[in-house]
């Protein structure tokens, strides 16, 4: 299923409209888990709402179909934020007959939410017209694909596409200067939190690990640059951050501990939130107070490196 998932996410990301793109992927999961239902909702904060993107096997009446956070499986998954998969929807407690939607021939549920940087954005489902309990390697289909769909759709909204919400956002910030201007507002919400990095499967474990080491690259020719600019202007504690990173990331063990979490089948940001939360707790449990401090410096590398993980991601896309 691994090249199934590589070719519908390729699909899905050289397109520009919405619907069609959507389209896309439902029918290709359809295909690809043989099953007779996809369908993709995102989520309306401003109306406590999800709307029905694209289906692949429901047929609605009327030109929009909404389902409040609080209605039925599917709002269910939404404020959960876990996938949930039962055999005979009908059965479960949350269950709700929506007869504008035509799913009661639908019993075989599976649901899991589309997230990103810890906010659902939307839930990806498949159904089966007949009793189904989708197995273990078609959740993780399906959980994968939709971390693959939520970078897909954080990334055209914030080039102001696939908008679901017409509310408009305030930001505060520092002043320069005093008085008022009047123009295009640009705010860059590019930095990755590595907290916020979801669990996601590997498309090409090679391209994973070659992913991993370029970052690496990256980041210590950063630190030698950074070391180097510094070194007259700020004073030798200050500047031994940089031989720590240095010496951290060119550690034997933790490239070990990386390439073998990639081996088992994550991708490598989520390996690395994997390896980087372990070495912090095991710095954090240290009875040393020096050694203890060096937890938050572990952390602090995670993120270091996961900007560089991510801007070689780009770069490589854009090649």
């Amino acid at each position: 299923m691994l090249s199934q998932l590589r070719e519908i996410v390729e699909q899905v990301s050289k397109v520009d409209d919405v619907h069609q793109a959507l389209s896309i992927l439902v029918k290709q999961t359809c295909s690809a888990m043989s099953t007779e239902c996809c369908t993709v909702y995102l989520a309306n904060e401003d109306a406590s709402r999800l709307e029905l993107m694209a289906t692949q096997g429901l047929k609605f009446e009327g030109d929009k179909i909404h389902i409040r956070f609080d209605e039925g499986l599917v709002g269910l998954v939404k404020r959960s934020a876990e996938p949930i998969n039962v055999a005979e929807a009908s059965k479960h407690s949350n269950f709700k007959y929506f007869p504008e939607l035509g799913e009661e021939v639908y019993q075989g549920f599976l649901g899991t939410p589309i997230i990103h940087r810890k906010k659902v954005l939307g839930v990806l489902v498949v159904q089966q017209k007949t009793p189904r309990l989708f197995d273990e390697m078609e959740e993780s289909f399906l959980v994968t694909l939709a971390a693959q769909l939520a970078v897909i759709i954080a990334h055209a909204q914030t080039q102001g596409h696939w908008q679901i919400s017409k509310k408009q956002h305030s930001i505060v910030g520092i002043p320069a200067s005093s008085g008022v201007s009047i123009g295009h507002f640009w705010w860059d919400d590019t930095h990755p939190d590595l907290s916020s990095v979801s669990p996601a499967s590997a498309l090409d474990v090679d391209k994973e690990q070659e992913w991993l080491l370029v970052a690496i690259e990256e980041a210590l020719a950063d630190f030698r640059r950074m070391r180097k600019k510094l070194d007259r202007e700020i004073n030798k504690d200050a500047l031994a951050i940089f031989d720590l990173f240095t010496h951290l990331l060119n550690d034997p063990m933790l490239r070990s501990d990386l390439k073998a979490q990639i081996q088992k089948g994550d991708r490598a940001d989520w390996a690395l939130r994997q390896v980087v939360e372990a070495y912090s707790s095991r710095f954090a449990r240290m009875s040393d107070s020096y050694l203890r401090e060096r937890a938050q410096d572990v952390r602090e590398l995670g993120q270091r490196l996961l900007f560089f993980l991510y801007n070689t991601e780009t770069e490589q896309r854009s090649i």
